[in-house]
Order: structure tokens, then C-alpha cells, then sequence
């Protein structure tokens, strides 16, 4: 086999389930040629939602999570909604479909996450004070 034999892009599929990448292999079927050449991996993203969910990353960093059961009849509506995005996107089509800018998820999951740790911190303060009332409490009453 020389290297003009081989395709010029490939899809990376980042999981190893037999039943599921023969799902996978019949759902893409139904996709068009542009979006299965624009797929640079795929990989399992399981929610609480849904267990069969796909993190798809296409080779212009748009994310699309999309059930591996819904691939062939959702995946088709990412060229409708590619054109209209403008910066790198992530395309949500578990339950519906819609789009939102992953650098704006990116901010948003930090904000969230600074909130968390500055709860946790304060949570642990609180902790540390009650500890220390209970010692001279204790101290006091010797």
C-alpha cells in the first residue's frame, strides 16, 4: 500500500465497544460525505440523560454531543447551523438542538467552578470556627 492509497483524512473513534461502533458505522451511513470528512474524532460522552451520548470534535473545533442512537437523523442539521457560527461552537442536539460559543462555556464553567471553591473555602472556614468555639468551650469549662 503506498501513501496515496489512504485516505486523506481519517475519524479517530475513542471507543472500543463492538455493538456501539457498528451502531456507529450504520448511523454515519446516513451522514453526508462533507460532514463525515469534516469529523475529526468522536468519543463517548455519557450523561444522566443519555448513556449513548457522542462527543463529536470536527476539525474546525466545533463540538457536537449528539446520541450514537440519533447520529444518522441529527448530525445531518449541523450543515443548516454551521454556516450561521462565527467563532468555534459547541452544537447541543441531545435534547433538541441549539449552539452556544465554547469560549463563552469555557468562562462560564470557570465562573462556576471559582464559585464552588470559594463556597468550599468558606464552608471549611465555618468548619474551622466552630472547631475552635469547641475548644475554648471545652477549655473554659475545665
Amino acid at each position: 500500500m503506498s501513501p496515496s492509497d489512504l485516505p486523506e483524512t481519517f475519524i479517530s473513534v475513542l471507543f472500543t465497544n463492538k455493538e456501539q461502533v457498528k451502531t456507529l458505522i450504520s448511523e454515519l451511513s446516513e451522514v453526508s460525505s462533507e460532514i463525515k470528512d469534516a469529523i475529526d474524532k468522536i468519543e463517548l460522552a455519557p450523561s444522566k440523560v443519555t448513556s449513548d451520548l457522542l462527543k463529536i470534535t470536527m476539525h474546525d473545533t466545533d463540538e457536537i454531543l449528539v446520541p450514537l442512537s440519533e447520529l444518522g437523523k441529527k448530525l445531518p442539521y449541523y450543515s443548516k447551523i454551521k454556516p450561521q457560527l462565527t467563532v468555534p461552537s459547541g452544537i447541543d442536539m441531545e435534547v433538541g438542538i441549539y449552539s452556544y460559543s465554547l469560549v463563552d462555556k469555557a468562562l462560564d464553567d470557570e465562573r462556576v467552578k471559582a464559585k464552588e471553591e470559594e463556597k468550599k473555602k468558606q464552608e471549611e472556614e465555618k468548619k474551622k470556627q466552630a472547631e475552635e468555639e469547641n475548644q475554648d468551650q471545652t477549655t473554659q469549662s475545665r
